[in-house]
């Protein structure tokens, strides 16, 4: 969506599966067709800044390593100077105000007849495959049809009071994210390529990762990546400069350069522009690096000077909604636009910058504190754990917007992991914090309830119809 326009790229799923590589595509695709859309208004001036919201399914989850590197090409394509990508927690996705244009596009579809059998029927195995590879380039051909079919009828519709864009993806060969590029990228990815494996990180305080592979990035001179597991915080002081970089691409920017860069390249551009947290990942341009050969290179500087020029604000740090802790009551919120300013500013005092980083303040934090606080209060964390008191049970709800029987639900998941963890290590407690945070249906089901009266509290669209009135007698 750009402006509340929604634009809408119809798959098929069984060619066109939904990965990191095939949104990247969907996304250079859509840019490199329609870069108008990406200016500032009555400019021919690419717009700063580039958001993304996502579900935080596997295939576009900010935090992982291929869609950091998916990221970094987008970013360095758009010529972005600031960059947010943030999902929801588990089972909150479908509450985010852009997956209502599923409303609309449900809207008009709406007793449509789309056939998948246009040009024959297909017999299939007993596995679902097509019998044989006549059958087969068949049923390619009907589901084409249907996905052109479908494309024609959203291009007709409208969302949010405008005209929906609606697209097929690009293939592997056209796109410029091609076939060979995507097998580099994931050779990479999958590959020996720095980042501890051994699955230990720092220890003993000596700030350096143990056994050789965890030094492979410095052995590679190379910075830490997110496949690390000491998180930055190991001797490795390696920064990339203008002479860790080819000599090709010095001269290079933009779109030209994203296609142009290796995957260890991208890699090391994330390591010094990304910041990364639980739900969210931004990237901070221009750098505090003096050295960095991107920050500090012609097309980069050439970008800042064309937004001074337009007096377009080249970047300002978001982060996460947080507890004001600055004034130490964790039920009061710093409202957005003031912490903003403030973390542009450099008012914010350090623990709460810190804290926000951290991703201190998602739910799974929350609940992970409150537990160990709880087990430290009944001194063991055998039966059922409940939080050390009323007043925190009531602060944990107005912090997660979940209900009570939901953070129970939470607390006896954390006590049954923490003990499995612990049994397998031989240990007598482990980390709440680093376990997985889901719900279950049931749970699902009441987070939904609780968050969606909290949200209609504050967009009115949001709210339920009133009930039709009563019959006239």
């Amino acid at each position: 969506m750009i402006d509340g326009h929604a634009h809408a790229t119809v798959r098929i799923h069984k060619y066109q599966p939904s990965t990191i590589p095939e949104h990247l595509r969907d996304s250079l695709a859509h840019f490199e067709t329609r870069r108008e859309s990406y200016n500032i208004p009555g400019t021919d001036v690419l717009r700063p800044g580039l958001v993304k919201s996502t579900d935080g399914g596997a295939d576009e989850h900010p935090t992982g390593i291929r869609q950091q590197l998916a990221s970094a090409i987008l970013i360095i394509a758009t010529s972005a100077t600031f960059y947010i990508h943030l999902c929801r927690a588990a089972g909150f996705s479908p509450l985010q105000k852009v997956e209502r244009v599923n409303t609309a596009e449900t809207t008009i579809l709406n007793n449509a007849i789309i056939r998948s059998d246009t040009f024959g029927k297909v017999s299939h195995t007993a596995e679902g495959k097509a019998i044989n590879a006549s059958h087969d380039a068949l049923e390619k051909r009907n589901l084409e049809h249907a996905q052109d079919v479908i494309v024609g009828l959203l291009a007709r519709g409208t969302a949010f009071g405008k005209p929906l864009d609606a697209t097929r993806p690009p293939t592997t060969k056209d796109a410029s994210f091609n076939e060979a590029k995507q097998s580099a990228f994931q050779a990479f990815v999958d590959g020996s390529n720095g980042g501890c494996s051994c699955g230990k990180g720092v220890h003993f305080g000596s700030h350096v990762c143990t056994g050789a592979a965890c030094r492979s990035c410095v052995g590679k001179g190379r910075g830490c990546t997110f496949r690390c597991k000491c998180k930055g915080h190991c001797a490795n002081a390696h920064r990339p400069s203008a002479r860790d970089v080819r000599p090709q691409l010095l001269g290079l920017f933009g779109h030209e350069l994203a296609l142009a860069m290796s995957p260890a390249e991208l890699e090391l551009w994330c390591h010094v522009h990304l910041r990364v947290g639980t739900y969210w990942t931004q990237c901070l341009l221009p750098c505090a690096c003096p050295s960095c050969w991107y920050c500090t290179g012609p097309g980069f500087q050439a970008r800042l000077a064309e937004l001074d020029e337009l007096n377009v604000p080249r970047f300002e740090w978001t982060i996460p909604p947080i507890p004001d802790v600055d004034q130490h009551d964790e039920d009061v919120y710093m409202p957005l636009a003031q912490r903003q300013a403030a973390a542009r500013d450099g008012t914010m005092s350090g623990e709460h910058q810190a804290l926000a980083l951290a991703g201190a303040f998602v739910p799974s934090k929350q609940i992970a504190a409150a537990y160990r606080t709880a087990v430290a209060a009944s001194g063991a964390a055998g039966g059922l754990v409940r939080p050390s008191s009323r007043a925190a049970m009531t602060a944990l709800v107005k912090l997660t917007f979940l209900d009570e029987e939901t953070i129970m639900h939470h607390f006896g998941k954390l006590s049954g992991e923490l003990k499995a963890s612990a049994g397998r290590a031989g240990e007598a407690e482990a980390e709440p914090d680093a376990i997985a945070f889901h719900s279950d249906p049931a749970a699902y089901a009441r987070d939904r309830t609780s968050l969606m009266q909290f949200l209609a509290a504050q967009d009115p669209a949001l709210e339920s119809p009133p009930p039709p009135p009563p019959p006239p007698p």
